[in-house]
C-alpha cells in the first residue's frame, strides 16, 4: 500500500514537472535540452554553425520552440527544415499556443525528413527579423561527411567549403588531413591550369604569325611576325616548325631575288641594244624590238632620244604592272637622260612598249 501511495505521488510530482511553463526573464528563443532551457543565439550567417545546438532527442518527431518577445508577429512566424548548405529546404507546419505569460509562446513543429538536419526558425518583430536554428544531427560529424562525399564540386569550391566548416571546427583532424590534401590537389591544378594557359597562348600566338602569310605581301613581313612568336615562345609547341618555316621563307626570297637580277640583266642588255639602235639609227633592228613596228619610226624622229647621252646607262629597277600576269614592265635606268624604258611581253619575249625621258 505504502509502494502503490509512492508511486502515485511520484506520478502527480512528474506530470506537473512535465506540464509546468517556462518562466522566462530574458526575451529570446528557448529550446528544451537535458539541461533545461537554452536560450538560442540569433545565426547571422549561413556558414555559422558554431552557435548551432544539436538537439540529441527529438521525441514522436516533434519539435518545440519557446518563445519570449511580446513583439514577434504571430502570422509571419516560419519553421524550415533544410539541409546544411541550405540548398534543399522544406517548410514545416507548426501551431503557436500563447502561455499564461505574456509575450510568452510555444512554436510546435512536425519534422518530415530526418536527411534534412537544420531546424530553422524565423520570426519577424516591427523592426527586425530573426533566425534562429538547431539541429538534429551532429553538425561536426554532418560536414565531414558532406565533404567527403562532395565529388560534384571542384577542388575550389570543396576548399572553400572546408575553410567555412573549419572555422566553426578549427580542431577537428578530419576536416585538417583534408586540408592539407585538397592544398596539394590545388598546387596540381593550379599547375596544369597554367600549362593549359600557356599552350593556349603558344597556339594563339601560332595562328596569328601565320595567317600573316595571308595578310601581307611581304616576305619579310612574315619573317618578321614568325620571329615575334619566337621570342615570346623560344621553347614553344611550335618553335621548330617556325624556325624551319623561316628558313624556307629565306630561301624563297633568296630565289626571288635571283630570279628578279636575272631579269633586271635581261631588260638592261635590250635597254643597251635598244639605245645602241638608237644611236646607229638603225630602224629594221628597232622594228624588231618594238612592240608596234610603227613605233620605230617616231623613236627615230626623236632628237632628245638620238642626241641623249647612253655612254653610263644603267638598268637600276623594274617592277611589273601586274606581279600575277608579269606581262608588263617598267625599268628605271639611270646614268641617263632616258629614264624609263617600258616592256610588253608576247610569245615569251619582251619588246619595247614606250620610255620616258
Amino acid at each position: 500500500m505504502l509502494k502503490k501511495s509512492l508511486f502515485i505521488i511520484f506520478t502527480i510530482i512528474l506530470t506537473a514537472c512535465e506540464r509546468s511553463e517556462p518562466n522566462f526573464d530574458t526575451l529570446g528563443v528557448y529550446i528544451p535540452t537535458n539541461s533545461g532551457f537554452t536560450r538560442l543565439d540569433i545565426i547571422s550567417g549561413d556558414d555559422d554553425y558554431s552557435k548551432i545546438i544539436t538537439i540529441d532527442d527529438i521525441e514522436n518527431n516533434n519539435i518545440t520552440f519557446y518563445a519570449y518577445d511580446p513583439d514577434i508577429k504571430l502570422d509571419s512566424v516560419a519553421v524550415i527544415q533544410s539541409t546544411l548548405d541550405l540548398r534543399k529546404t522544406q517548410p514545416l507546419n507548426h501551431q503557436i499556443k500563447p502561455l499564461s505569460k505574456d509575450g510568452t509562446f510555444a512554436i510546435e513543429a512536425q519534422i518530415v525528413d530526418p536527411n534534412l538536419p537544420l531546424i530553422i526558425l524565423k520570426t519577424i518583430s516591427t523592426y527586425s527579423i530573426k533566425v534562429y536554428t538547431v539541429s538534429i544531427s551532429n553538425i561536426e560529424a554532418l560536414l565531414v561527411e558532406e565533404l567527403k562525399a562532395s565529388n560534384n564540386h571542384s577542388t575550389r569550391a570543396k576548399y572553400t567549403l572546408l575553410a567555412r566548416a573549419l572555422k566553426n571546427f578549427p580542431e577537428n583532424s578530419e576536416l585538417l588531413r583534408m586540408k592539407s590534401e585538397l592544398k596539394v590537389q590545388l598546387a596540381e591544378e593550379a599547375k596544369l591550369a597554367n600549362i593549359r594557359q600557356l599552350e593556349y597562348r603558344d597556339n594563339t600566338a601560332y595562328t596569328d604569325a601565320k595567317n600573316k602569310e595571308k595578310f601581307y605581301k611581304s616576305r619579310d613581313k612574315w619573317i618578321e611576325e614568325y620571329q615575334q612568336y619566337l621570342a615570346e615562345f623560344p621553347n614553344g609547341i611550335h618553335a621548330n616548325k617556325v624556325k624551319e618555316r623561316i628558313k624556307e621563307i629565306q630561301a624563297e626570297i633568296t630565289q626571288d631575288e635571283q630570279i628578279y637580277l636575272d631579269q633586271l640583266r635581261k631588260f638592261e642588255k635590250l635597254t643597251i641594244e635598244f639605245v645602241q639602235a638608237i644611236k646607229a639609227q638603225d630602224k629594221d633592228r628597232l622594228s624588231k624590238m618594238a612592240y608596234q613596228s610603227k613605233s620605230a619610226d617616231s623613236w627615230l624622229r626623236s632628237n632628245r632620244l638620238s642626241k641623249a647621252d647612253y655612254s653610263s646607262i644603267k638598268a637600276v629597277k623594274f617592277h611589273y604592272s601586274n606581279a600575277k600576269t608579269r606581262n608588263y614592265a617598267y625599268v628605271q635606268l639611270s646614268g641617263t637622260p632616258l629614264k624609263q624604258l617600258k616592256f610588253k611581253l608576247r610569245d615569251d619575249q619582251w619588246y619595247v612598249s614606250g620610255y620616258v625621258i
